[in-house]
């Protein structure tokens, strides 16, 4: 339900959805950390991935290529960074999605 609202652009829906959750899960983080970065809104988009790490779930591919999109959206190099350490600690940058959601956040905050 909250992935439908994100995709229309019905934030505050899916948001009310999120929050009514009795237990947050890694899917239902993704879905709004995805939401949130599709729809331009990359700082809620962030603030939910640090709650994320705040309660102990651990980030997957699908977390970071939104994290990327979120930080390309808010020009953030710190989270970018951040991400970017992870994702070569944990050796996801073999993943396609990943290393390109990764390439574009690098290319975008690349000052001349």
């Amino acid at each position: 339900m909250m992935t439908g609202y994100c995709k229309e652009g019905m934030l505050d829906n899916a948001t009310v959805v999120f929050e009514g959750l009795q237990c947050k899960d890694l899917v239902s983080f993704n879905a709004m950390i995805s939401g949130y970065a599709q729809n331009g809104v990359g700082g809620e988009a962030l603030r939910l991935y640090s709650n994320m790490h705040k309660i102990g779930l651990q980030a997957d591919d699908a977390t970071l290529v939104s994290v990327f999109t979120a930080c390309s959206s808010l020009e953030s190099l710190k989270k970018g960074g951040q991400a970017h350490v992870f994702v070569i600690r944990n050796g996801l940058i073999k993943n396609v999605s990943v290393y390109n959601a990764l390439r574009l956040q690098c290319t975008l905050n690349a000052h001349p």
